[in-house]
């Protein structure tokens, strides 16, 4: 499996406080003491956050990838076959439940067929197939809810329907197939999940059988995952906490505080710029680096990355 773990998508890392310097303070010493003593907590805030965020982007997706890399072993031994339904419902239910980072298992095959336990964004659990049916150009679709108690889940019903869903042309399935190492998995860049569960990102692997190539297996991670955890960092009322891409394109936000808002937008693009405008390069970043900024207005910028 692949260690590369600086994921495209992801890790340029940028957390921002805001500190609105006031003009109209007049003890210059009081004035200097006060505002390096702002500075010092706000760089120590700062650096405390990046590397709590950072250590759990870290973790979310080592779980993900190692469920891929457990997923792909089991089924190319042969432990669990793809096409007993019972096992490998219970394999990737089981693996599920167990980070609960985690927001699809999924397995698709060449001629279009899925199936996969998902996550909803309450919490729920769904196991998930889809039969492709290539005269009518669309899916038989086949959802089980489950409610977990105790620590097991338990069947709550079947709904049936149609989707338009063909799993060669997902994301996860492109990326993996596109590998000249199939026993590699790969990141995706960040892309819609199925059947409506927002934006995520996957890492995916190939699966061969005597050199045949059976399916591609994938771990999801719901962006959503991100910013629930963003949600739980103290960064005092003036801060908030973003993570983009290397592009400067937003990956998750705090949504409790400014940072989901318009202004809290507004006050991210003029973070990214004020990098820009001194030269750094988002993926260029290969460790913790602090930086302040002043606008026109008096509002001091204090990035992370």
């Amino acid at each position: 499996m692949s260690n590369t773990f600086s994921l495209r998508l992801i890790l340029g890392l940028v957390t921002l406080v805001t500190v609105l310097t006031t003009a109209g303070l007049i003890h210059i010493p009081w004035q200097y003491t006060a505002t390096r003593n702002v500075e010092d907590t706000i760089r120590a805030l700062d650096r405390q956050i990046s590397a709590q965020v950072t250590h759990e982007i870290n973790t979310l997706f080592t779980n993900a990838r190692s469920t891929v890399e457990a997923v792909r072993t089991v089924l190319f031994q042969r432990v669990i076959r793809t096409t007993d339904a019972a096992k490998r419902e219970f394999l990737f239910l089981a693996h599920l439940q167990s980070h609960e980072s985690l927001s699809w298992v999924s397995f698709g095959f060449p001629n279009g067929d899925l199936f996969a336990a998902r996550k909803t964004a309450d919490g729920a659990v769904q196991m998930v197939e889809t039969i492709w049916r290539p005269e009518q150009k669309d899916a038989q679709l086949r959802i089980d809810h489950y409610e977990a108690a105790d620590g097991d889940i338990w069947f709550q019903r079947r709904e049936l329907g149609d989707a338009k869903l063909f799993a060669p042309e997902l994301a996860w399935y492109k990326a993996a197939m596109g590998q000249t190492d199939e026993t590699m998995s790969v990141w995706t860049d960040i892309h819609a999940l199925p059947l409506d569960s927002g934006l995520g990102v996957s890492a995916a692997v190939e699966l061969k059988l005597f050199e045949a190539p059976v399916g591609v297996v994938s771990v999801s991670v719901a962006l959503r995952q991100i910013s629930r955890f963003l949600d739980t960092l103290e960064v005092g009322r003036s801060g908030s906490v973003y993570v983009v891409d290397s592009d400067g394109a937003l990956v998750a936000a705090k949504s409790n505080t400014t940072a989901g808002t318009d202004a809290g937008i507004v006050r991210l693009q003029l973070a990214l710029q004020s990098l820009a405008e001194n030269g750094v390069e988002l993926a260029s970043i290969r460790q913790v680096t602090q930086w302040r900024a002043t606008d026109a207005a008096g509002l001091s910028y204090y990035l992370g990355a």
